[in-house]
């Protein structure tokens, strides 16, 4: 489609990095250290941000030239983030001192959530839950229509 998510990039350029440190560790000299415990966590959001937007808005806010609106009523904005803790380790060799990192923890995820709907949309019940699943109002959220 239009290529690679801003995630699966930011992940990919994440585990490229995470590979290249022991190449570049024992390229100066840093060699037998011990071994760094990888972690990886997500970053959740909090509640979702509701906003009324108009139809024109919603259009504006979710389409692109190469693609229209998927949905005319509604629109939902992402943002993403990666962090990268390291718990540093300093080891001491013959040739001088080495860092061999304790801990990595690697954590990425949505940090915020934001769902745009036209008044009617936000007045309906079953907008309201296909858009906000943890506050669902319809009596066919989640079992299909009879």
């Amino acid at each position: 489609m239009g290529g690679p998510s801003p995630l699966r990039a930011t992940s990919l350029g994440i585990l490229i990095a995470a590979l290249a440190f022991p190449a570049a560790a024992a390229a100066h000299g840093c060699t037998d250290l011990p071994v760094s415990t990888l972690r990886f966590n997500r970053i959740v959001a909090g509640d979702v941000v509701e906003h009324v937007a108009t139809a024109e808005q919603i259009v504006r806010l979710s389409s692109t030239q190469d693609h229209p609106a998927p949905h005319p009523l509604m629109a939902m904005a992402y943002a993403l983030d990666s962090q990268i803790r390291t718990v540093h380790r300093i080891v001491r060799q013959a040739q001088g001192y080495c860092d061999a990192p304790e801990m990595v923890t690697i954590a990425f995820g949505i940090t915020r959530r934001d769902v745009f709907m036209t008044p009617q949309a936000a007045q309906a019940p079953c907008s309201r839950g296909a858009a906000l699943p943890r506050r669902a109002t319809c009596p066919y959220h989640g079992r299909g229509r009879p």
